[in-house]
């Protein structure tokens, strides 16, 4: 029996094609509009354990895009804000993010100095936010 590589050769190149394009996450949005809808609150978030509606798939993202998706929330806010509030915006865009996906991601921009934290806290009163000199606006 003689198998045929360049079938699977032609699969390998093809998966790695689109591998590279929602690595990307505007192109990954993108995707997500297209294959999913854009009514977000029929989508059951990805991971999660309840099936998909018929007809509709769900799309891991990475967490390139969901900073992207609360780098876009920021963009047109002013002065000094916290976790709920950029959250409520940013499920604008993205549906499925948590206050914790919105934390993480506001504590990682503020490491590479996008953010600045204003007043470190923990519990129910959170951290308070503020836009640092690298911020990078997003339309």
């Amino acid at each position: 029996m003689v198998l045929d590589l360049s079938r699977l050769d032609q699969e390998i190149s093809r998966l790695q094609a689109l591998k590279t394009l929602l690595s990307d996450p505007r192109s990954a949005e993108l995707a997500r509009e297209i294959l999913i809808g854009t009514d977000g609150g029929a989508v059951p978030k990805p991971n999660s354990s309840s099936p998909a509606p018929t007809g509709q798939r769900t799309i891991p993202f990475s967490s390139d895009s969901k900073v992207d998706a609360v780098r876009r929330a920021l963009t047109p806010m002013e002065g000094e804000f916290k976790v709920g509030g950029v959250a409520d915006l940013a499920r604008k865009s993205m549906a499925d993010l948590t206050n914790g996906d919105v934390s993480r991601s506001l504590k990682q921009m503020a490491k590479t100095g996008e953010l600045e934290i204003v007043n470190s806290s923990r519990g129910s009163k959170g951290n308070t936010f503020k836009k640092g000199a690298k911020f990078r606006q997003v339309n």
